[in-house]
């Protein structure tokens, strides 16, 4: 059996995460497919919504690859307004994953 092989999408333009939208996730998958990948994962998904999820899995499955993971962002800000800022972002995430 030929093991799967995944990768974290990254764009060589985009330094952050607000920069990857949907359509740079779109042309990134068809990219990592093309480059041999079969499993992805999206690690920057603050700019994309429940929509564009749906298209980008979509996508994934006509181009014959697999998002195997999603990893929510991170602050590191301390206080009361980074909590609440830390909670939304991930109640985002979960939503897109």
């Amino acid at each position: 059996m030929v093991p799967a092989i995944g990768c974290n999408i990254v764009h060589p333009l985009c330094d952050k995460a607000e920069m990857y939208t949907r359509a740079v996730y779109l042309e990134r998958l068809t990219a990592y497919r093309n480059y041999g990948f079969q499993h992805v994962e999206f690690s920057h998904v603050t700019a994309i919504d429940e929509a564009d999820a749906v298209a980008l899995r979509d996508h994934a499955r006509r181009v014959g690859i697999v998002p195997w993971s999603i990893h929510s962002e991170h602050l590191n800000a301390p206080g009361p307004a980074a909590l609440a800022d830390y909670l939304r972002v991930q109640t985002h995430c979960a939503r897109v994953a």
